[in-house]
């Protein structure tokens, strides 16, 4: 049971309108999808992670660069590809709850999964360069 906020008449909890003022009940808001909004950050930290890593491989151009540097590209590669595989799987969830439960929050899932696609480009592209310069590094190493 609710209450009429004009006169205070119990009322069903579906009523429309209230039986005794005829003041209509206000529409319930919708809430926002809290699986689409984790998974946009999640993603959008991975974003963050994926441009340390491009970062480090301009750095790694300079012959006076560090090898904890390499270190930094390891974690900032790991901290981008689970950051993307997690936020894709709770856009993924908060979508499909979102359009079931009519809740708000839709685009924040889609642009989640947009984002995803477009960093494991970028990771699968960066992991090629970093192999290709390990083995470059590791053979100049061994002569």
């Amino acid at each position: 049971m609710k209450k009429c906020p004009n006169c205070g008449v119990a009322q069903e909890n579906d009523a429309l309108f209230c039986d005794a003022c005829g003041r209509p009940f206000p529409a319930p808001k919708r809430k926002l999808s809290v699986f689409c909004l984790a998974g946009f950050i999640c993603t959008f930290v991975a974003t963050l992670a994926a441009g340390c890593l491009a970062f480090c491989w301009l750095i790694l151009f300079d012959p006076s660069n560090s090898p904890r540097l390499f270190d930094v590209a390891y974690v900032s590669f790991y901290v981008a590809l689970a950051g993307t595989i997690v936020g894709f799987i709770l856009s993924v969830v908060g979508v499909v709850r979102s359009v079931n439960k009519k809740q708000k929050g839709t685009a924040f899932g889609i642009v989640a999964i947009v984002e995803f696609v477009i960093n494991i480009i970028v990771i699968a592209i960066f992991a090629c360069l970093f192999t290709l310069l390990q083995m470059f590094l590791w053979g100049l190493g061994s002569g």
